[in-house]
């Protein structure tokens, strides 16, 4: 019992005497991992009161690593750098002192490592302080009792088994220190590693984190950013919707005031419209009245859709027209107005009812004489009848040989032109009706697109004379025969354009004549439209043509005595009518054509 137990307390001092020479390096014995097993006997049992002293300096000296461990996790640093436990260091900023084998974690707080041999280390010191106890109480016991070759004996006895022992707790301290040293270290390295896991975890984290933050910095900036910049949208957009506002009532007024004005404007001048359309009426009718004929000596107009007697000044030219209803026969007809003078009495070649001639005389001062003709007829047409304005220019008209002017008081034979328009006028006299070529007109009134037909007064006889395109006036024949009682022809009431290109449309078989004579044509110049053609057919009394929209009678149904080649006194009569439609209505029809020359009408109202 007592060799067991030396053996216990043996072994204990031994794990005990190696752990503390492992952990702490340095040991009042100065034992190391090289010593040998009777190196730690000899020094183990070098005497008993050294081993007791020994192990009392072991137990009463500086804190064991256990103590340190506990002092360690609740000591401080005092300064922040200087550690109270030998050896040890300071961890984080100073608050954790750790010794030298519990390194720093690097945990939050900051705390000491662990040792794997903490346990069991303090469980061999405990038991190796009471085998020493006991050993201390033996040993005095045999001390006192036992003989000197009995402890010799017993002694040697004990140091083989406390060498074997002590060699077998040896090697058995060498491995299992060793492999709680490599546990220690595989420990420390998977401790570094969770460590180190954990830092990376800890520092991923944190970027996680910041940049978290700084995602959810961003989105409160960007958030701030669109919300300032909404409302700076909302100012602007009320700003602008304000000023919109604003603008449309400052337009509106605008309009409101322009509208005002304009409708300001538009009262004033239809006001001043009103003014103007009564001033322009009381000209018209000013004017009407001047151009209105004055029938005398109980003529009047006849009415029934004819157009009422009337003077039209056109030009260089006056312009007759009208129905009158019989008068009074043998003086004065009619009174022209002032605007209308002839610079010489015309005579002028009229036809009553039947086709019947009749001569009318204009005098100077704008009288209109029934001069000669049959006096049964009910009425008189002035259509077409015109003369040369006293005031107006008019060149000499060139005569052909045996002719002359009558001399007196009568109209010169002269020429009148207006643009392409002309008009002669004039008596004149022969001594021989042998001298067929009467006048030359100037090359600018000759007609260029074929031969015209007249009617001319030979006092109650009508005479033939065509135009000629090489601008000869050349007498044709008189109407019933050749007898000649008189040696005069009156040229007044002539007038042609030059050049007649609008064609008529025709109707009922009527057609051109040609064989070098114009075609039924008409032109317009001014208010003045101007018939001239020769056209043939047998359909007597039938329309024979329409005259275009432009070229109307305003005034009413007009009547015309244009030349038929006919019997003594009369010619054909054409009427046309407000709608434009003409056709024969009466007169000579005696060959199958008729002239439209000599048919002019003014076409204001």
């Amino acid at each position: 019992m007592m060799h067991s137990n030396r053996r216990a307390v043996a072994a204990a001092v031994l794990c005990f005497v190696a752990s503390l020479a492992l952990v702490s390096g340095v040991s009042a014995l100065q034992v190391t991992e090289k010593s040998t097993v009777e190196q730690l006997v000899q020094a183990l049992y070098q005497s008993q009161e050294e081993t007791i002293a020994a192990t009392a300096t072991i137990a009463a000296s500086e804190p064991s690593f256990l103590e340190l461990a506990e002092t360690g996790a609740h000591a401080k640093c005092s300064d922040g750098t200087l550690c109270p436990i030998k050896g040890g260091q300071c961890c984080g900023t100073g608050r954790m002192c750790c010794p030298a084998s519990h390194p720093c974690q690097p945990t939050n707080p900051p705390s000491c490592g662990t040792h794997s041999m903490t346990k069991a280390l303090a469980l061999a010191k405990a038991k190796a302080l009471e085998e020493v106890v006991k050993t201390k109480e033996h040993e005095e016991h045999v001390k006192s009792t036992s003989e000197s070759g009995i402890k010799e004996a017993a002694e040697e006895k004990l140091k083989k088994e406390a060498k074997h022992n002590l060699e077998q707790s040896a090697k058995q301290s060498e491995q299992k220190t060793k492999s709680n040293m490599a546990k220690h270290e595989e420990s420390l390295k998977q401790h570094a590693t969770e460590a180190e896991e954990r830092s990376k975890k800890q520092r991923k984290h944190d970027e996680e984190q910041a940049k978290k933050d700084e995602g959810e910095n961003k989105q409160r900036k960007e958030k701030a950013r669109l919300e300032r910049r909404s409302k700076r949208r909302a100012e602007k957009h009320a700003k602008r919707m304000q000023e919109r506002a604003q603008k449309r009532n400052e337009q509106n007024s605008k309009r409101e005031f322009h509208k005002k004005e304009q409708e300001q404007k538009q009262k004033q001048r239809e006001a001043e419209k009103e003014f103007a359309d009564k001033q322009k009426a009381l000209k018209e009718a000013a004017a009407k009245a001047k151009e209105l004929l004055q029938w005398q000596h109980g003529w009047r107009n006849y009415g029934h859709g004819y157009a009422p007697g009337r003077v039209s000044r056109l030009g260089p030219i006056c312009l007759m027209s009208g129905l009158g209803r019989r008068g009074g026969y043998h003086g004065l007809l009619a009174q022209l107005p002032s605007s209308c003078r002839p610079r010489g009495r015309v005579l002028l070649d009229v036809h009553s009812a039947s086709g019947w001639t009749q001569r009318l005389d204009v005098l100077r001062n704008g009288q209109v004489h029934w001069i000669a003709g049959r006096t049964g007829a009910s009425w008189i047409p002035l259509d077409g009848l015109s003369f040369v304005r006293a005031d107006q220019n008019q060149v000499r008209l060139s005569l052909g040989r045996h002719w002359a002017h009558i001399g007196g008081s009568w109209a010169r034979p002269t020429v009148t032109y207006w643009n392409s328009y002309c008009q002669v006028q004039g008596l004149i006299r022969t001594n021989t009706w042998g001298a067929r070529a009467v006048a030359r007109v100037p090359s600018r009134c000759r007609p260029r697109d074929g031969r015209l037909i007249f009617n001319v007064n030979h006092h109650i006889d009508t005479i033939r004379l065509d135009l000629l395109p090489n601008g000869v006036l050349y007498w044709v024949n008189k109407q019933g025969g050749h007898s000649f009682p008189w040696n005069w022809l009156s040229l007044s009431s002539l007038g042609w354009f030059n050049r007649s290109p609008a064609r008529i449309r025709l109707f009922n078989g009527w057609r051109p004549y040609s064989h070098g004579y114009r075609k039924p044509s008409y032109r317009k110049q001014g208010s003045m439209c101007v018939l001239s053609g020769l056209l043939r057919g047998n359909r007597w009394g039938s329309w024979m043509g329409r005259l275009p929209g432009h070229c109307r009678p305003a005034t009413g149904r007009l009547i015309f005595m244009v030349n038929n080649h006919g019997g003594r006194y009369r010619a054909a009569r054409i009427d046309v009518m407000r709608n434009g439609y003409f056709r024969w209505s009466g007169g000579q029809r005696s060959h199958g054509w008729v002239s439209l020359d000599g048919i002019k009408f003014d076409t204001k109202k």
